[in-house]
């Protein structure tokens, strides 16, 4: 099959864990290599975010990353709906300038989504959406977010018309078949996968050396985007609560070095008198994360809202138990008192209580490590990639069936 994956926002080449970049951008690489591996051609569209990247780059034999519509930089990701029209004519240019056709679109994110469903018009081609996240959900998980009503309404449009949707959870599911009134039959429901030759446990003394940890200390991360619905200000709550911990530092991975959102979190950690518990890190390389997960003790996930939590996923690959917050992603992971645990959304409290008998008790500890590896093995990727083939192959007879029934019928 030759599969154009539409991520219009996010290019997979830049660093996740900055402003608008996160688990997507690994994800959907890890789509193309996967569908690679299978001998599967793959064409990765995204909008151009660096005026020094080439406009096609070669990944692999198989895969190829092809930026588009150099006016898009450095505009806001709310306004991109703009620039749809343009990122859809460039994807049509590149199509006819190669003269290629592809077999299935598979989009990411809802402006992906949105061109999407124009492109599989356009070249005869089922549509597969992945959404990631929706606006519904997360205005609904938190108060305080909104996104522009033009989301609301492209989504809608998306789960009516793709012809297929995955999700990741059956509570992702549900909720945009309630949501949108789509039927059942288009969702399926397929994890993201963990590529285990990599997200493996680490000698903890060596991973804490790697990162000139105290050997002695007591490390609780947070790792990805200073979105505010991801909870680094509960984070930082939690930091304060555990404060009477005098052997416990508090790391948080991620956000643009001294970019705003950083400061004012520095600036939060000063005014409750933590600063010298709380180290600020800039994003690191996807490959150090497993050393990174191996060199701390516990994984803090204090999102409102999370879709799936890639991150609770990889921590657990590598053998480090996480706390998050009881919301779609993290509870399809953590079995609660055994893997990990699951706390109310906001709750600073219970994650402090829950943390510290974590640490306090050895035996439990050990228990919730010796069951990670087994607790993640169906997310192997090669199983994941299979089912993602498989839904793709399902569509093309689906529409083969189709253009046969009509062609019997005129």
């Amino acid at each position: 099959m030759r599969i154009a994956l539409l991520t219009m926002h996010s290019c997979p080449l830049e660093q996740a864990g900055t402003q608008d970049t996160g688990g997507m951008n690994v994800y959907a690489m890890d789509i193309a290599k996967q569908l690679g591996l299978h001998n599967h051609q793959v064409d990765i569209f995204t909008l151009a975010h660096d005026l020094k990247e080439d406009s096609v780059i070669q990944l692999s034999p198989r895969i190829r990353l092809i930026h588009t519509n150099l006016n898009s930089i450095g505009v806001p990701k709310k306004q991109l709906i703009n620039h749809i029209t343009s990122y859809e004519s460039e994807i049509e240019d590149f199509r006819r300038d190669q003269q290629i056709r592809y077999d299935i679109v598979h989009s990411h994110y809802w402006l992906s989504g949105k061109a999407g469903i124009n492109l599989s018009a356009q070249w005869d081609a089922p549509h597969v959406s992945s959404f990631h996240t929706t606006a519904a959900l997360k205005n609904a998980a938190w108060s305080e977010n909104q996104e522009i009503p033009e989301r609301s309404e492209t989504e809608r449009q998306i789960a009516l018309e793709a012809d297929r949707i995955i999700t990741w959870t059956a509570q992702e599911s549900g909720d945009l078949q309630k949501l949108y009134q789509s039927q059942k039959t288009n969702f399926s429901i397929i994890p993201i996968g963990v590529n285990r030759d990599i997200f493996y446990p680490h000698k903890k003394s060596k991973a804490r050396e790697h990162f000139k940890i105290n050997p002695e200390e007591e490390i609780i991360l947070y790792l990805g985007r200073l979105d505010p619905i991801k909870g680094a200000n509960v984070f930082i709550d939690i930091a304060h609560k555990l404060k009477h911990r005098k052997n416990l530092r508090s790391f948080i991975v991620g956000g643009e070095a001294n970019g705003l959102t950083q400061k004012n979190l520095a600036l939060l950690t000063k005014d409750l008198n933590i600063s010298e518990r709380v180290t600020f890190l800039n994003p690191i390389s996807h490959g150090d994360l497993p050393v990174l997960y191996s060199a701390v003790d516990m994984l803090v996930v204090p999102s409102y809202y999370e879709s799936f939590s890639m991150v609770t996923a990889e921590s657990m690959a590598s053998g480090t138990p996480v706390i998050a917050s009881n919301v779609s992603g993290p509870a399809s992971l953590i079995a609660d008192g055994k893997t990990g645990f699951l706390v109310a959304p906001g709750d600073g409290n219970e994650f402090a209580r829950r943390i510290e008998i974590f640490l306090d008790e050895p035996s439990l500890r050990k228990k919730m490590i010796l069951r990670l590896p087994n607790s993640i093995a169906h997310l192997e990727w090669s199983l994941i990639s299979e089912k993602i083939i498989k839904v793709y192959l399902e569509e093309l007879e689906i529409r083969q069936k189709l253009k046969t029934k009509n062609l019997l019928t005129t």
